[in-house]
């Protein structure tokens, strides 16, 4: 799928440690964009995506989670 091919592009070595986890993206990135984020994040910050997703188009929302596994890659990477 998309999500996963983008991930394995960007940050291969947290893709193979999700795959190697049997990690379901259902878990985690589908909670994020079936609530548009807000379980995760702050109101002002979830209107900030909001209005990237609204400018940017349909596609814009797996940039976001892109981002936000960039913004957050060390402590994921970490993760055991």
């Amino acid at each position: 799928d998309l999500f996963m091919y983008l991930m394995r592009e960007h940050f291969p070595k947290l893709a193979e440690k999700i795959i190697k986890l049997s990690l379901p993206k259902e878990i985690w990135v589908f909670q994020w964009i079936l609530t548009f984020y807000l379980n995760s994040f702050p109101i002002d910050v979830c209107k900030m995506f909001w209005d990237y997703m609204i400018v940017g188009g349909p596609f814009s929302i797996v940039y976001v989670a892109l981002g936000i596994i960039d913004q957050t890659y060390n402590d994921l990477i970490e993760l055991k």
